[in-house]
Formats: C-alpha cells, structure tokens, sequence
C-alpha cells in the first residue's frame, strides 16, 4: 500500500480545516439569526406600553378627576395601569386621592378597577382596601371586600358604595366604629 504523499495530507487537513471552519460560521450566523429575532420579538411586545400617563376628566371646564400612572398598556379597548393614582377635585384645597398598585380602565364601558394596597386619602381620613369598582359615569367607588378607615374616627366594615361628588358613603355591613 502506498502512503499518501504529504501534500495530499496537507491538502485534506487544509479542506478539514475549511469545512470545520463553514460549518462553525453556518452554525455562529444561524444562532446570531435566532438571537436577533428573539430580541425583535422582545421589542415589539415591549411597544404596546406607554410611561407617564395622565388622564383627566372635565365638566363645564373644570377637572372633575385626574387619573396618573407611570405604565399603562393598551390592550382592545382596556387600559392595564401600574401605580394608579386618581385625584377627585371636586371641593378646591379639598381632593379625594386614590392611589394603588394596578388597575384597568374600560375606555368603553367607562369602568375601572383598581387593586393592591388601594388607599383613599380625604381630609385627614384613610381608607385601605385591596380592590375598588370605579364608575366613571355615575363617578362612584365601591367595593364588596373589607375595608378599614382611620383618621379622626376608626371604622371597619365589608363593602361599601362612595361618590365622591357628593361626599356620601354607604356601607353595607358594618363591623366597628370608634370616634377618637
């Protein structure tokens, strides 16, 4: 048997070469390829958020509220909100501040909701709560869970019904009361 001549060998190593070498650019092109839609997709999920939103609602030129959320994403025809905060200006030097962890806003059916560790703050009074209904048309609050309220007088109850406007609350069960 003859041996193989060494420019046959350097040959085939020099091909070996070329071919480790292809494959691993096939191979490097194909990974920087899957990569980059992976961040492109990334992107365009990315695109349907909004930051620093403010809304405001106005009745004979005046605010009636302001709704502030530092990101908001539009999904049909609801907004998901993160650190929601709502302010009533219904009484001047006066306004009722709504704030929460999230939200969602049906820009349709004109109704919101807002949850985790939601606080309503009016005039020394504190209500906490972890979830409120928002009416944008009859401009009410309400909530069905157990709520809490301190300040000048302590309160706790289940469910209760508020508007703003107006200044009223009605709560639906009652369980403590204490005036300080």
């Amino acid at each position: 048997m003859k041996r193989p001549s060494l420019k046959i060998l350097v040959t085939l190593l020099a091909l070996s070469v070329l071919i480790l070498f292809g494959w691993t650019l096939r191979r490097g092109l194909h990974f920087y390829k899957e990569e980059g839609q992976k961040v492109q997709e990334k992107k365009n999920h990315e695109k349907g958020y909004m930051e620093n939103i403010h809304l405001t609602s106005t009745k004979e030129g005046k605010v009636v509220w302001a709704l502030d959320a530092s990101r908001a994403q539009l999904v049909g025809k609801t907004i998901h909100l993160w650190n929601v905060k709502i302010e009533y200006m219904f009484k001047k030097d006066k306004p009722v501040i709504i704030t929460a962890r999230e939200g969602t806003l049906d820009k349709k059916k004109k109704l919101g909701k807002i949850w985790g560790d939601v606080t309503v703050r009016h005039q020394g009074e504190t209500l906490k709560v972890e979830e409120i209904l928002w009416n944008l048309n009859k401009n009410t609050l309400e909530s069905p869970l157990p709520f809490k309220v301190t300040g000048r007088c302590m309160v706790e109850g289940t469910g209760f019904t508020a508007k703003p406007s107006l200044g009223w609350v009605k709560v639906k069960k009652l369980k403590k009361v204490v005036l300080q």
